[in-house]
């Protein structure tokens, strides 16, 4: 606008000078004509917001203003209100206010904003010619992109598929998130005396793997351990330590520490003879049972013959086999046993885990304290040295 003076003096003579004077005149209040939206936030991922990510919203204005004090505007959170307080844009059109994400608060659907949330909070509002702006703008739906999660993952289920292994097993491993999770690998997991190589999963939330215990390994004691911290869920919050029930690895077979005649009730003089049972007694690295009747092979001069298990020492680490000495058994040298002679004869000795005994030991040399003598004594003559008797022979 222009404002002029005409100046005349009382003859009705006009001033040599007319002043022209302009000036604006602005009585439109600032509106809230671009909107409110959520713009950015520091720290996401994965479109998940956790506690210390900080989210702005921008408010933008019809003209530039002006703001004293610190306005607010509230978020809505899930079901609750947090409030975004003034952070920067005064002397712009664009205001922007943020709010750092607390612990406990949760978003599945991402933030929104309602109706009318901007407030001064005791500041101002002003454009250039200290209109108050009018603050009334439209709701924000859910913004997916900026969803909240401050919830730590939990481990629902974390078992193996086998918690006493023996020679030959493998063991399933399953571990169960409550939610999808990332940055987890199988040497998250600590698996003493055997080998987790990985752990696959199709949806980030149960995870799988094959456990294979070490060899020659006897380890009652045995638990799995997830490590704290070394996964997160999609939203980047840390995920808690774990283990499993105790497992129990026994791949350590019974083998065969000695095998020695031990007795021979019967026996005269370091000989048996028949009819005379010897013993022989085969001592195991660790406890065994037996089924069914193993067998031992003797040597009894140039002849096998067989002693057969007594059902003594089943559950124990000794066993005892017998063998009866028979008619026409004969060895001047004593009892022998080759190496390897002990043979399951369709049975089985095998250790409280399941294990089947090593049969292979080594060769019992000839015992001169069993020697076997079964033939009876022969008269060789039997004589007179006179057969003509008189007085005096």
């Amino acid at each position: 606008y222009t404002l002029t003076t005409n100046v005349s003096d009382a003859a009705g003579n006009a001033a040599t000078v007319n002043t022209g004077t302009s000036f604006t005149y602005d009585i439109t209040a600032p509106t809230i004509s671009g909107g409110v939206a959520i713009t950015s936030a520091t720290g996401i991922q994965n479109n998940l917001l956790n506690a210390g990510d900080n989210v702005s919203a921008t408010v933008t204005f019809s003209e530039v203003v002006n703001k004293t004090g610190t306005p607010q505007l509230t978020l809505a959170v899930g079901s609750d209100n947090r409030t975004a307080t003034y952070a920067s844009g005064t002397g712009n059109a664009p205001l922007v206010f943020t709010y750092t994400i607390q612990a406990g608060d949760n978003d599945t659907n991402g933030i929104s904003i309602r109706a009318n949330a901007l407030t001064l909070n005791n500041g101002t509002i002003r454009d250039l010619a200290e209109n108050n702006a009018i603050l009334t703008h439209s709701a924000v739906s859910d913004n997916n992109s900026y969803m909240v999660d401050t919830e730590a993952p939990r481990v629902d289920n974390f078992t193996l598929s086998d918690t006493a292994l023996k020679i030959g097993d493998n063991a399933t491993v399953t571990l169960g998130f409550s939610e999808a999770v990332i940055e987890f690998i199988a040497a998250d997991i600590t698996n003493p005396n055997g080998l987790l190589p990985s752990m696959t999963s199709t949806d980030n939330i149960t995870w799988t793997g094959t456990f294979t215990p070490d060899n020659n390994t006897e380890v009652a004691s045995n638990n799995f351990s997830l490590t704290a911290n070394s996964y997160t869920d999609l939203a980047g919050n840390a995920g808690p330590s774990e283990t499993t029930e105790n497992y129990a690895i026994d791949t350590l077979a019974p083998t065969v520490s000695s095998v020695a005649i031990t007795s021979a009730p019967g026996i005269q003089n370091s000989f048996v003879n028949a009819g005379d049972n010897v013993s022989v007694t085969v001592t195991f690295s660790e406890n065994s049972t037996v089924t069914g009747t193993p067998q031992l092979t003797l040597a009894v001069g140039e002849d096998n013959h067989t002693a057969d298990y007594t059902s003594s020492g089943s559950g124990a680490t000794t066993k005892v086999f017998k063998y009866t000495i028979q008619a026409g058994d004969n060895d001047t040298n004593g009892i022998s046993i080759r190496a390897n002679a002990l043979a399951l004869n369709s049975g089985t000795i095998m250790d409280p885990a399941g294990n089947n005994a090593t049969l292979t030991h080594i060769a019992v040399l000839d015992n001169s304290s069993y020697m076997v003598d079964t033939e009876a004594p022969r008269v060789d003559n039997f004589t007179l040295s006179d057969t003509a008797l008189k007085i005096g022979d």
